[in-house]
């Protein structure tokens, strides 16, 4: 007879809801209550499942359909890694995202500002072609 492999999880599950920000100890408390206050209560499919992977700096290709949540999924372990390395405020480009629209860049620059934690932890810029570039850069 042969016995069972039995492996452990290499993460303790804290709820049995996969978006639940319980499991998620690398979102700050903060970063939970401004989603909640934005009618975010847990990560969607597509942003819990790829995580893990952004936060680490995991080369990543995701598709998924329009409204699912990919600039939330990208955009927050990000953020959160930046958090936790204390890499705010040192005056040098942390990341930087392309976008195919115009609309996307737009996007994308909103969903980054509401993760902020006040008004100048860090700045966000979005350039894109078809507006002066003074009108960009304020």
């Amino acid at each position: 007879m042969v016995d069972p492999i039995v492996t452990k999880p290499t993460k303790e599950i804290v709820s049995t809801n996969p978006g639940d920000f319980a499991n998620f100890p690398e979102i700050q408390s903060t970063t939970v209550t401004n989603l909640v206050k934005q009618g975010i209560l847990s990560l969607f499919p597509v942003q819990y499942m790829t995580f893990r992977n952004v936060y680490n700096r995991e080369d990543l290709i995701v598709r998924d359909l329009t409204g699912s949540g990919k600039t939330l999924g990208f955009s927050l372990p990000i953020v959160e890694y930046l958090r936790k390395h204390k890499l705010f405020g040192t005056k040098c480009t942390q990341a930087i995202v392309l976008a195919p629209t115009r609309e996307l860049a737009v996007q994308i620059t909103r969903v980054l500002n509401d993760l902020k934690h006040h008004a100048n932890e860090y700045n966000v810029l979005a350039v894109y072609g078809g507006v002066s570039l003074d009108d960009q850069t304020w």
